[in-house]
């Protein structure tokens, strides 16, 4: 009997280790299962990612060709670009150097016309001077011919008295000869030596000689102012000239008479051309030179 209680408790013990051990075995294959599932699970989260870096490789090989695409095209429109900025920099220094031509040009032409204008402006000034000394010519013109009409009547009134001044002339001479009748002996002898000799030296140092002309100058001045037909000339001046020129003796009178013989109203006349040739001369002094 106890035998039988030993083999019967060692059963039960066998029995519970059996039912211990199935307990584990299942609890170990329930851990399997569920390893195997997580494995299951990892290998569908590896196969997935694996799938999706593929993906993502595929998406950057192509990110990567379209960017180096893109990068050709950039490099392409970069050299493109350059290449335009190399013309367009050509072209502004053209641009540049024609318009500093064209400065150039326009003070060239500024120059050009400030000096026309300057030109026109001295021609205007120079116009309107020969306009006014036109108009003074005019003037001196129309004064010169008044003043040459006025001669020209006095010249006919002269030579309308012609036939009486040579009667008062060969008056005058007869008086003189007379004067000369009542000279001295020597006077005479002295008047009847001038044929010979130096003739300046001889009459200008006589006196006889200078007497006998300072009576026929007076007289002859004495009869022209009575008539106001004297002019005013030095007697001194007039014996110069009679010396000078070797007048003989019997044409004495009548070389003074031409002297101081002065038609009416030829000092005035005379005069007044004088003056407007004066004032012509001073203008044409004074203008300045072109």
């Amino acid at each position: 009997g106890a035998g039988g209680g030993g083999l019967k408790s060692l059963t039960e013990r066998l029995l519970a280790t059996k039912e211990e051990l199935q307990a584990q075995l299942a609890m170990l294959r329930e851990e399997a299962d569920a390893s195997r599932t997580s494995l299951d699970a990892r290998e569908l989260q590896i196969e997935q990612a694996l799938d999706a870096g593929a993906t993502r490789e595929q998406k950057a090989h192509l990110f990567v060709s379209s960017m180096q695409s893109r990068l050709e095209r950039a490099a392409r429109l970069m050299l493109a670009k350059d290449e335009a900025l190399a013309l367009a920099t050509e072209r502004l220094s053209k641009t540049l150097d024609a318009l500093h031509a064209a400065e150039l040009e326009r003070d060239r032409f500024g120059e050009e016309s400030a000096a026309a204008r300057a030109a026109q402006a001295a021609e205007r000034s120079r116009a309107q001077a020969l306009y006014q000394e036109q108009c003074l010519l005019e003037d001196d013109l129309s004064t010169a011919s008044a003043a040459l009409d006025g001669y020209r009547q006095a010249v006919i009134a002269a030579e309308s008295r012609t036939g009486e001044d040579e009667v008062r002339i060969d008056q005058l001479q007869e008086t003189i000869k007379e004067l000369q009748g009542h000279m001295v002996h020597g006077s005479v002898d002295a008047f009847s030596s001038l044929g010979g000799g130096n003739f300046a030296d001889g009459v200008a140092g006589s006196r006889v000689h200078f007497l006998y002309f300072l009576s026929s100058f007076l007289l002859l001045k004495t009869a022209l102012a009575a008539q106001g037909t004297m002019a005013n000339v030095p007697a001194q001046d007039v014996f110069d000239e009679i010396v000078q020129n070797q007048v003989p003796l019997e044409e004495w009178p009548t070389y003074i008479f031409t002297r101081i013989f002065e038609p009416r109203g030829e000092r005035s006349e005379i005069a007044a051309l004088k003056a407007a040739a004066k004032t012509a001369g001073a203008r044409r002094a004074s203008r300045p030179a072109s």
